[in-house]
């Protein structure tokens, strides 16, 4: 029996996930699979120590992921109706630092999700990265989100978002203090 389509977009996600947290120099962390209570996990800023070797940090922000083959492109938005629970979840959540969605646009064709030769490996398409608004959905099946196209989900993105983490970790250790 093949390994159900779904299986293999969560699969392919986390790839596209580690690859582009790995190359901006950060540490993804997975939630167990077992659950699901609105965070699939985190990423966190890795530290150079002064004896050249590598420490963790507390900086880091929280995502949820959503592999989609339903998508639309808008003018400069990707258009998708996410399940109403996880907008809530995303709305409701609590925790250290802050919580992104974020959407891996997959092709329509399952063909032309993944093509590899001696050399080249190439998956298609990508990921963007949203925030939810605080305001709770009172629908009843799904809330459509339009999230900017220049929020791709980079090395750069990976930065600024740790960047806005490291920031606020700051800013809560000075009310602390």
């Amino acid at each position: 029996m093949p390994y159900p389509l779904n299986n293999i977009m969560q699969e392919m996600q986390y790839a596209y996930l580690h690859a582009v947290v790995s190359r901006a120099g950060a540490k993804v962390k997975r939630t167990d699979g077992n659950v699901d209570f609105g965070s699939d996990g985190d990423i966190s800023y890795v530290k150079n120590l002064p004896d050249g070797k590598f420490g963790d940090t507390s900086i880091t922000f929280n995502f949820q992921m959503k592999a989609t083959r339903r998508w639309k492109l808008e003018n400069d938005h990707v258009v998708y109706d996410i399940g109403v629970d996880s907008y809530n979840k995303l709305v409701t959540w609590e925790g250290f630092g802050f919580i992104i969605l974020i959407l891996f646009k997959m092709p329509k064709e399952v063909s032309n999700w993944l093509v590899v030769s001696e050399d080249l490996f190439c998956m298609k398409d990508c990921c963007y990265w949203f925030r939810v608004p605080d305001k709770r959905s009172e629908n009843t099946s799904s809330v459509r989100i339009k999230i900017p196209r220049d929020q791709l989900f980079d090395v750069r993105a990976v930065n600024k978002l740790l960047d806005e983490a490291r920031e606020a970790a700051k800013k809560s250790r000075e009310v602390n203090t």
